[in-house]
């Protein structure tokens, strides 16, 4: 979704970014245990909702194995689409990024 007067944009993802990174790791058949961290949504969720878990190496392995997934190429497409085109990004060309 787009500020109608501003360049700012919200990106919602559903479900939540923490159920949605556990399911991709399902997806991927990547066992979030073997990077030390919990399988279990909820505990998930208080590990990744700290302050540190930006530069917490596990997470950063974890993205690493994940980084093929099609939803997150789908994510970090669109991100670095926002990011290149931040005043001229169109609505049209972000559709593009779901309709594949």
């Amino acid at each position: 979704m787009k500020h109608n007067a501003k360049y700012h944009y919200i990106i919602m993802i559903r479900p939540a970014m923490d159920k949605f990174i556990l399911d991709c790791a399902k997806e991927q058949m990547v066992n979030v245990s073997d990077f030390d961290l919990p399988v279990e949504l909820d505990a998930f969720r208080n590990q990744a909702k700290t302050v540190g878990s930006k530069n917490d190496e596990r997470f950063k392995r974890l993205f690493k194995q994940l980084k093929n997934n099609p939803e997150i190429t789908i994510l970090r497409l669109v991100l670095n689409y926002l990011k290149s085109n931040q005043y001229n990004a169109t609505q049209n060309d972000l559709i593009k990024f779901f309709c594949v």
